[in-house]
C-alpha cells in the first residue's frame, strides 16, 4: 500500500500542474474563444525570469516570484492581446491557433537567445540552465520533506503544486462565473453582437482574459521548473497532456477541468507504476491521458472536434522538434570508436556476425536496376498497405463488431505505442540474428495479426482484438527500421538517405492500396474480407524476404 499512496501523491502532484494548464486553457477558450497553446511558451518565459532572477541575480524567493508571477507574466498576457491577438477576434479558428502555435515555439527561442546575446555582446556572464544542478522553486531551498505515514514522503514544492491548484482553480471559478467581468468575459465570446449593444468592451474583457491566462501560465511554470526540468520541450510535453483535461471539461469548465486534470495525473502515475508495458515502452505514460479521453469522451458528435486538437497538436510537435534538430558535423564518428575496427572486428560490432556490410558503394540510379531493390519495393509496398490498414481501419472494424468506443480506442492506442517500441526491439534483434530474417519475422508476425484481428472480432472477444491490435502495431513499426537498415547493409553508407528515400516512395502505392481502396467498402462485411486479405499479403511478403541477396555478392551454394 505504501507504493499506493506515493504513487497517488506523486500522480496528484503532477495532475496539479495539469489541473493549473488546463484551467487556464478553458479561461482563455471561455472568454477569448481562442485555444492558447502559447501558454507553454508563457510558462517557460516566466519561470526563465524567475530562475535568472533569483539564481542568476541572487534576488531572494519572494521578490523575484512577484516580479516573475505578478509583475513580468500579466504584462506579457496584456502584450500578447495587444499586439497579436486584439487583431485576430474576428479571424478564423486557424488563424488564431496559428497564432498560438507561433507563440508556443518562438517564446522560448527568444528567451535563450536574448540571454546569449547578454553573454555574448554585454558580458553579462548569466548562468546557463545545463550548468544548475538545482532549478530553484517556490518552496524553501533546501526542499523541506515530511513523513505523514511510514513510507510515504511528502516535500514542500509537492505541497505548494497541490496548494497553488486548488487556490487558482477556486479564484478562477468565483471571477468567471460569479463576478460582472466575468460575465462579460463569456458574453463577448457567447453574444458579441449583444454584449456590444450592451456597452461591454470586447477589447477590455479579451484583455482581462489574457492577462489573467499568462498570470496562471507563469505559476505553472515556476512551479514545475524544480519538480521536473527547466526545457521547452518539457514544457511544451506537459502543455500538451494537460489537453485531454480541458477536453473532459468540454473546453468550457474550469472546475471539471481541473479534477480532470488530477485524474489523469493519478491515472498516468498508477500506470506507469503498474503496467509493465509502460516501463519498456517510451511514451506509454504520456500517452494514456489521451487513451483516456479517446476511451470515454470520443463520441460522432465531437470526434471531429477532438481529432482536429489532436492534428494541430501533433503539427506543434513535428515543428518544435525540427525546431530544435541539428544535423551532425559531416563524417562524424564517436571519438571512442575506431571506425576501421568497428568496419571489420565483430567482437566490437556484433551486427556484423548475422550481416555482411555491402559489397561497393551504390548511388539511387544503379541500386534500382537490382533485383534486391525491386523485392525491397514490393515488400515495402505490401507492409506499408498492411500496417496503414490496421491503423484506419481497426475502429471501424471494432465497432461494427459490437466492441464499443472503449475498446476501439484502446486497440488504436496501444498499437500506436507499441509501434514505437517495435522500432526499437527489431533493431536490436536484427543485430542479433540478422535484418532479413527479423524482416520475415516481423512481415510474418503482422499477417498473423491481421487474421488475428479478424477472428477475434468474429467471435466477439474483446482481449485478444486489443492484443492482436498490439501485435499489428509492433511488426508494422518494425519493418520501417529493419528496411532502412537492409539499403544500408545492401547498397552502402554513402548514399543510404537517398537510396532509402526512393524504397520509402512505395509507401504512396501501400497508402492506396491499405486505405484508399477499404474505403469503398468501409460500411460493409466486406471489410473484414479486406483484413483477411491483407493478412495473407503479409504472409507472402514473409516468403518472399527469400528472394532478397545482397549485389555484387557471389552467392555459394555448397553441398549440406
Amino acid at each position: 500500500m505504501t507504493e499506493f499512496f506515493n504513487l497517488v501523491v506523486g500522480g496528484l502532484v503532477t495532475g496539479a500542474l495539469y489541473s493549473i494548464l488546463a484551467a487556464g486553457l478553458a479561461l482563455t477558450y471561455q472568454t477569448s474563444g481562442v485555444f492558447n497553446f502559447g501558454q507553454g511558451g508563457v510558462a517557460f518565459a516566466t519561470a526563465y525570469l524567475f530562475f535568472q532572477l533569483n539564481t542568476g541575480q541572487h534576488i531572494p524567493v519572494v521578490p523575484a516570484a512577484l516580479i516573475s508571477i505578478v509583475v513580468f507574466a500579466p504584462l506579457l498576457g496584456y502584450g500578447l492581446h495587444w499586439a497579436l491577438f486584439r487583431g485576430l477576434r474576428d479571424a478564423p479558428v486557424a488563424a488564431k491557433m496559428v497564432a498560438a502555435l507561433g507563440l508556443l515555439i518562438a517564446l522560448p527561442a527568444l528567451c535563450l537567445w536574448i540571454v546569449a546575446l547578454l553573454n555574448d555582446k554585454a558580458h553579462m556572464k548569466l548562468p546557463s540552465i545545463e550548468l544548475v544542478y538545482s532549478i530553484p522553486g517556490l518552496g524553501p531551498n533546501p526542499r523541506i520533506t515530511w513523513t505523514p505515514v511510514s513510507g510515504l514522503v511528502i516535500d514542500s514544492n509537492q505541497v505548494a503544486m497541490l496548494a497553488a491548484a486548488a487556490l487558482s482553480a477556486t479564484v478562477l471559478w468565483y471571477v468567471v462565473r460569479h463576478t460582472r467581468l466575468g460575465l462579460e468575459m463569456r458574453a463577448c465570446v457567447s453574444r458579441p453582437a449583444l454584449a456590444s449593444l450592451r456597452g461591454i468592451d470586447p477589447d477590455r474583457s479579451s484583455a482581462v482574459s489574457w492577462i489573467l491566462t499568462c498570470t496562471l501560465a507563469g505559476l505553472a511554470g515556476v512551479l514545475l521548473a524544480p519538480l521536473f526540468t527547466l526545457s521547452p520541450a518539457q514544457y511544451n510535453v506537459l502543455l500538451f497532456v494537460a489537453i485531454p483535461a480541458v477536453v473532459l471539461g468540454r473546453l468550457r469548465s474550469i472546475p471539471v477541468a481541473v479534477v480532470g486534470g488530477l485524474l489523469l495525473g493519478v491515472a498516468q502515475n498508477l500506470v506507469a507504476g503498474y503496467v509493465d508495458l509502460a516501463k519498456s515502452v517510451v511514451g506509454f505514460t504520456t500517452a494514456v491521458p489521451f487513451i483516456i479521453l479517446f476511451a470515454t469522451d470520443l463520441t460522432p458528435a465531437n470526434h471531429g472536434a477532438i481529432f482536429t486538437v489532436v492534428g494541430v497538436v501533433v503539427l506543434a510537435v513535428v515543428a518544435l522538434c525540427g525546431l530544435f534538430f541539428r544535423d551532425p558535423p559531416q563524417g562524424w564518428w564517436p571519438t571512442e570508436v575506431d571506425p576501421r575496427l568497428w568496419a571489420i572486428d565483430k567482437r566490437i560490432n556484433r551486427s556484423l556476425c548475422s550481416n555482411a556490410p555491402a559489397a561497393r558503394q551504390y548511388a539511387p540510379g544503379q541500386a534500382v536496376r537490382t533485383t534486391a531493390f525491386v523485392v525491397m519495393y514490393l515488400i515495402m509496398v505490401f507492409a506499408a498497405a498492411a500496417f496503414l490498414l490496421a491503423v484506419a481501419y481497426i475502429p471501424t472494424i471494432a465497432v461494427s463488431n459490437g466492441f464499443g468506443p472503449v475498446v476501439a480506442a484502446s486497440a488504436v492506442g496501444l498499437l500506436a505505442v507499441v509501434s514505437g517500441g517495435g522500432r526499437a526491439v527489431a533493431c536490436r534483434v536484427s543485430d542479433r540474428f540478422g535484418r532479413r530474417q527479423t524482416l520475415s519475422a516481423a512481415l510474418l508476425l503482422a499477417g498473423c495479426a491481421d487474421l488475428g484481428l479478424v477472428y477475434s472480432a468474429s467471435i466477439h472477444q474483446a482481449v485478444p482484438f486489443v492484443a492482436f491490435a498490439a501485435l499489428s502495431g509492433l511488426a508494422g513499426g518494425a519493418f520501417y527500421p529493419l528496411l532502412a537498415s537492409l539499403v544500408a547493409d545492401y547498397f552502402g553508407e554513402r548514399n543510404a538517405v537517398r537510396n532509402f528515400g526512393v524504397v520509402y516512395s512505395s509507401k504512396v502505392f501501400g497508402g492506396l492500396i491499405g486505405i484508399g481502396l477499404p474505403a469503398f467498402v468501409v460500411s460493409s462485411p466486406a471489410l473484414m474480407h479486406v483484413f483477411i486479405a491483407a493478412g495473407l499479403i503479409g504472409l507472402c511478403a514473409a516468403v518472399t524476404t527469400r528472394l532478397l541477396h545482397q549485389p555484387g555478392h557471389l552467392i555459394s551454394r555448397l553441398p549440406r
